[in-house]
């Protein structure tokens, strides 16, 4: 019995990866003609049919980016919002099969994206949307209990290094996104800055508002530092700074999940 394909058919993977660049070109982008060739088998014609099925994958993937940055959405408006993500999906398609992930580098493809320069609020907001999204799915993790530093020599403290916990983020941002974000992004626009926390210890997303002592602390400790070297970064721009009562409340929020000491592996 002889196999193989039928002279002038074009080879399944090689006609599937054609099909499917295409498919996250824009949809008046021309199509090329072997493909054409290969697609023109009665009913509708090839650019026709093409269309349909380009239009249905792109308008997919802009509602996972609608879904994940609802609030950036409502800001740029939807159909601006529809435009952008059409030119995302396009530029930058999935690259694995789990569309929770998708939307990653939305963001700072947004704060590049010629039309939402003179806005960069809005890329502040889908920043904070993205940290909501990968605490979300973060792995589950039990917060580090406050008593097992407690039995530490007081000596070893300083050079505490605290592991965050997997769905811990920190956004800093030019703008007061916290109340954006709580209104739906109605409102004004405050240039004020602001640092969160988001973060999901159990069940429910939490944003957190920071001092800029209190985020200059956690951004050292997320970094490896250790608790003296995060300490100084605190003081610096924040003189006074209490840091007891911001471990203790870290502590009690669950921003940690385990810690290391000097000598361990």
């Amino acid at each position: 019995m002889r196999s193989g394909r039928r002279k002038g058919w074009p080879v399944l993977p090689d006609l599937q990866n054609r099909f499917a660049g295409a498919l996250l070109q824009p949809l008046d982008a021309a199509l090329a003609p072997a493909l054409a060739a290969d697609l023109q088998q009665g009913g509708l014609p090839a650019a026709a049919r093409l269309t349909v099925y380009r239009n249905s994958v792109q308008a997919s993937l802009i509602g996972v980016l609608e879904a994940a940055f609802p609030v950036t959405a409502a800001m740029a408006g939807r159909e601006n919002f529809r435009v952008a993500a059409r030119r995302f999906v396009c530029s930058a398609p999935p690259c694995e099969a789990r569309l929770l992930a998708y939307g990653a580098e939305f963001p700072a493809w947004l704060a590049a994206f010629g039309p939402a320069r003179a806005q960069p609020w809005l890329a502040e907001m889908a920043r904070l949307e993205w940290a909501r999204n990968e605490a979300l799915f973060a792995e589950d993790a039990d917060p580090l209990p406050p008593e097992r530093l407690t039995l530490l020599l007081p000596e070893r403290i300083p050079g505490l290094r605290l592991e965050p916990h997997p769905s811990a983020r920190l956004v800093c941002s030019d703008y007061s996104l916290q109340r954006l974000w709580e209104s739906g992004g109605a409102g004004e626009i405050d240039s004020g800055g602001e640092h969160i926390l988001v973060l999901r210890p159990a069940f429910e997303v939490l944003q957190i508002r920071l001092s800029a002592g209190n985020a200059a602390l956690l951004a050292a400790l997320f970094s490896a530092a250790s608790l003296a070297s995060a300490a100084e970064a605190a003081l610096a721009l924040e003189p006074g700074f209490d840091l007891q009562a911001a471990l203790f409340e870290h502590l009690r929020l669950g921003s940690f999940r385990n810690f290391r000491l000097p000598g361990d592996s």
